[in-house]
């Protein structure tokens, strides 16, 4: 009598662990994920600007379109086309929600994009003092980052991907110049 009392307490803590561990780690049951929900804001855009002219010191905005996915912004981009100059992150190492630069003008050269309000017209809700990290392709290795608008304030030399920015300029980006070597 006494092994079958001791078993059947072995058996029911053991059934309790089972249980927990169901209710921690979604085991046991099966349930229908909840749906993830995109952000509303679009973080996922894909924006065209025009090179740089002599004398000029900002691209234009030709083209913009956000989506609420990476998935869904490469179906808006598509359209687009245009070569890939930079990417934007809001996190380091390349994560969060993300802006793509390109440009009917072909990669970078000597003259290069001048991007004077990383704010004004990026997307629905703006980059400045949000990025934190980005990628640089087709030519577009020296890159200067500005503090404030217009290429004012401290400036930061950077050359090719940069994973974090540093604690310097984390989050406090508001313009860039983006050429070759």
């Amino acid at each position: 009598m006494r092994n079958r009392n001791l078993r059947s307490r072995i058996m029911i803590g053991a059934l309790g662990l089972v249980a927990i561990g169901a209710a921690m780690f979604g085991g046991g049951t099966a349930h229908a994920a909840a749906p993830v929900e995109a952000p509303a804001d679009g973080r996922y855009c894909v924006v065209v600007i025009d090179k740089l002219k002599p004398g000029e010191a900002d691209s234009k905005v030709l083209a913009k379109k956000c989506a609420a996915t990476p998935a869904a912004r490469a179906a808006l981009a598509a359209p687009l086309e245009g070569t890939l100059l930079m990417t934007w992150y809001v996190d380091a190492y390349y994560g969060g929600g993300n802006t793509e630069i390109r440009s009917y003008g072909g990669p970078c050269d000597r003259e290069g994009y001048g991007i004077s309000d990383v704010n004004d017209g990026w997307g629905p809700w703006g980059w400045n003092d949000t990025i934190s990290s980005f990628k640089t392709w087709n030519n577009c290795h020296d890159v200067t980052a500005y503090e404030n608008i217009n290429y004012g304030g401290s400036a930061w030399g950077y050359n090719g991907n940069v994973d974090y920015v540093g604690d310097w300029a984390n989050d406090k980006i508001s313009s860039f110049l983006i050429r070759s070597w």
